[in-house]
């Protein structure tokens, strides 16, 4: 064998040497890569775990509210119920108090008779 073929296997395996360390390089950013990605989806695994709790806890507060709120409407129906039947108790009270009085004027006029 000559120097150039000598050279030219020589160049060949430094070639290929190169082209190991490079891809070896690349299985090595694919693999950092791959480790990165994976730690960005435990994080959003995570924020989506947060966001879904508090998205109980409204919905839980929001049903509380309705509740108070319900609560709160029957109470005041009650109320208004009981305002109509004391204005209907006074409105009886003033008519007794009316027909009293006519009484009263009637029994005048007898004794004045």
């Amino acid at each position: 064998m000559d120097e150039i073929q000598i050279n030219l296997i020589h160049e060949s395996a430094n070639n290929r040497e190169r082209a190991v360390v490079d891809v070896a390089s690349m299985f090595n950013d694919i693999n950092i890569n791959s480790k990165t990605v994976v730690a960005q989806v435990n994080e959003v695994d995570t924020l989506t775990g947060k966001i879904e709790k508090s998205s109980i806890d409204i919905l839980n507060r929001v049903t509380d509210i309705t509740k108070f709120t319900e609560d709160v409407s029957v109470s005041v129906e009650k109320v208004l119920t009981g305002a109509t039947e004391q204005n209907n108790r006074i409105k009886n009270i003033v008519e007794s108090f009316m027909v009293l009085e006519n009484l009263v004027i009637d029994l005048k006029d007898l004794t004045m008779d």
